[in-house]
């Protein structure tokens, strides 16, 4: 059986009338090519069944066209939904997502690897980085870092977050409009700038209206079944309840779990819930968790430029987002 020669650059370009450097520059999306001639040129190479060569593609850019995505916690369902929309995003520009999933903050070897394929950037998606990791990932100086959620500028990396500190004043004003009179904060501990930000903007809120937090409540891990246990275990053996009406959850992951525990004491229709990141489970029937939306597709945006596009620091404002969980009756 003869095997069939596959198409060049140079047959798509004489069977388009064009020059190979034209069908070259057509994959690379340049401007010195029009749109009409690149999708004539895209057109009939899809007929003749070419495909660009990648490594020619990055000798011609010194790019990859490959973006790795780190992520440390897919029990965080924020994460998950943020990693989602960076991929859809990168791949409507033809670029490549490698996803480096480290529960293990100890094991970089995967990190070291990302950077041996020459990728064009890493984004770093997590609430338990620390900042050795992100330092050893700045060695090689040619490869931008991102980091979203987390304010580890002093690192010399790229940070774009939302305004925490604005987030977490927002919540507390929709409290006080309310009329609620004693607060509980909930969280995982406070080691890192942003969470500390929005517990800040909660706390300095209410005490500009003689309030305060009444209860600190700290969860080890960002876990639904562990939320829910952990609140179980103090209901049981505190007052939690008795004067609390208003609770103020560190993410959307936490409150559900909060609110399976409180539901479990008859007590989530009487104390109002408020989580943050706007998770999808969190607007079902069985939740209406009023949230503070974190506008992933701006975040998705934003990062994938800063690889490609020297910016400083990012910081965007988010929206709450009211359902039901912020009353009580």
């Amino acid at each position: 059986m003869i095997k069939k020669n596959r198409s060049t650059a140079s047959d798509v370009a004489k069977k388009a009338g064009v020059s190979r450097w034209t069908v070259t520059r057509s994959f690379l999306n340049e401007d010195c090519v029009s749109e009409a001639t690149r999708e004539k040129v895209k057109k009939i190479a899809a007929e003749m069944g070419y495909m660009p060569n990648l490594v020619a593609r990055s000798l011609i850019k010194r790019q990859t066209g490959m973006i790795a995505i780190v992520v440390d916690n897919f029990m965080n369902y924020y994460f998950y939904q943020l990693m989602r929309e960076i991929s859809k995003q990168l791949q409507e520009q033809n670029l490549l997502p490698i996803l480096i999933n480290i529960e293990d903050i100890i094991n970089i070897k995967t990190i070291k690897q990302a950077e041996q394929f020459q990728v064009d950037g890493i984004i770093f998606l997590g609430s338990f980085f620390n900042d050795y990791l992100i330092r050893l990932s700045k060695i090689n100086n040619m490869i931008p870092v991102i980091v979203i959620g987390r304010d580890v500028s002093h690192l010399g990396v790229r940070v774009i977050s939302v305004d925490n500190y604005l987030a977490g004043q927002e919540i507390a004003s929709l409290f006080l409009s309310l009329g609620y009179t004693s607060f509980a904060y909930i969280g995982a501990p406070i080691d890192d700038l942003a969470k500390r930000q929005r517990f800040n903007g909660f706390s300095d809120m209410l005490n500009m209206h003689n309030k305060n937090i009444n209860f600190n409540l700290e969860i080890e891990q960002y876990n639904i079944i562990q939320s829910y246990k952990m609140v179980k275990s103090f209901l049981e053996k505190n007052s939690f309840s008795m004067g609390v009406d208003a609770i103020f959850c560190e993410n959307d992951t936490l409150a559900i779990g909060v609110i399976d525990a409180l539901r479990e004491k008859n007590l989530n229709e009487k104390i109002a819930i408020v989580g943050f990141d706007n998770i999808q489970l969190g607007a079902s029937t069985s939740y209406n968790l009023t949230t503070y939306d974190q506008k992933v597709e701006i975040l998705a945006k934003e990062a994938i430029n800063m690889i490609y596009h020297y910016e400083n620091n990012i910081y965007i404002k988010g929206e709450l987002v009211l359902r039901q969980s912020h009353k009580n009756n």
